[in-house]
């Protein structure tokens, strides 16, 4: 190993070949990769979601909105003290 130095490009280019076949250092990558996947599609999916208006985001259409807030008389909470 005296003939070569650390500092020469083929020590590197040696160097970076033995990490590349580490299990530890291909793991790492692998995991780096599926983080940035995982984020990536966080991120499309939240764009999406602010893109869309409230109304689809809920899936109710305005009829059903109004059908469901108007409430039958006999539902409604009275004022009256019952005795």
């Amino acid at each position: 190993m005296n003939d070569i130095s650390t500092k020469s490009s083929e020590y590197q280019s040696l160097e970076t070949l033995l990490a590349q076949k580490s299990p530890l250092f291909r793991f790492q990558q692998f995991r780096e990769r599926e983080a940035k996947e995982l984020f990536d599609l966080q991120s499309i999916q939240l764009s999406q979601q602010l893109q869309q208006p409230i109304s689809e985001k809920t899936n109710i259409s305005e009829k059903t909105r109004i059908l469901t807030s108007a409430k039958p008389t006999n539902q409604r909470p009275t004022s009256r003290l019952k005795d």
